[in-house]
């Protein structure tokens, strides 16, 4: 008998299966889609670190023109206009401020990962329960086939299709589970470090402002 060919008499056996078949159309949709975020991601860290090199050689009021011509992600031009709204309503550049941004950028960055990780919670969901969904096909398979056997009056050899058949729902439960369970971890992994990389450069960013200003407390 295929491994994959379905026994269509048992109910049980068919809503197990339809289920691990949606299970693994929801994980590799989310697996492709994560795949393609953090290549977009990776492009903006790398396009804000040039923006950092230039942000070194220039002066914080020219540095504006640049992120607002070339900034993609608009990370830093958000950052830059909670910058630029605490310089209007205040007079002079003090700690206050300087500590209002940098809760500020744990906020937007609480918010970047909540945005970034949505859906690994569904492979890490698909994971842990696909193995049991396919033991629960293969229990009720089981089941049916020694209620046959009670049945019928049949011999084991003749039944070996039959537990087989069984047996293939916990063999497809953990085909479904284990990429989503690699493909987790993996993405975790990645968007953890790829976060710290954005938090880095917007301390290194605040850590400017900070020098910028420090000398000329007064704002123009």
């Amino acid at each position: 008998m295929n491994m994959f060919e379905v026994d269509f008499s048992n109910p049980v056996n068919i809503a197990v299966l339809s289920c691990l078949g949606f299970f693994s159309l929801l994980s590799w949709a989310i697996i492709f889609s994560k795949v393609l975020d953090l290549l977009e991601l990776r492009k903006i860290i790398k396009h804000q670190e040039e923006l950092l090199h230039y942000c070194q050689k220039t002066e914080w009021k020219q540095w504006h023109k640049k992120l607002v011509k070339q900034n993609k992600s608009g990370f830093f031009l958000k950052l830059y206009d909670q910058v630029q709204e605490m310089i209007n309503r205040s007079k002079n550049y003090d700690s206050t401020i300087n500590s209002n941004l940098n809760k500020y950028l744990l906020l937007f960055l609480e918010e970047e990962e909540r945005h970034r990780i949505q859906g690994l919670s569904w492979l890490a969901t698909i994971a842990n329960v696909s193995p049991y969904v396919g033991l629960l096909g293969t229990l009720a398979g089981v089941m049916h086939t020694f209620t046959l056997m009670n049945e019928q009056n049949l011999i084991l050899m003749k039944l070996a299709p039959g537990l087989a058949e069984a047996l293939q729902a916990t063999a497809i439960g953990l085909l479904v589970a284990i990429p989503a369970n690699i493909a987790y971890n993996k993405f975790t992994a990645s968007y953890r470090s790829s976060l710290q990389k954005l938090a880095s450069q917007g301390e290194y960013l605040l850590l400017h402002v900070d020098a910028s200003f420090r000398n000329q407390p007064a704002f123009e």
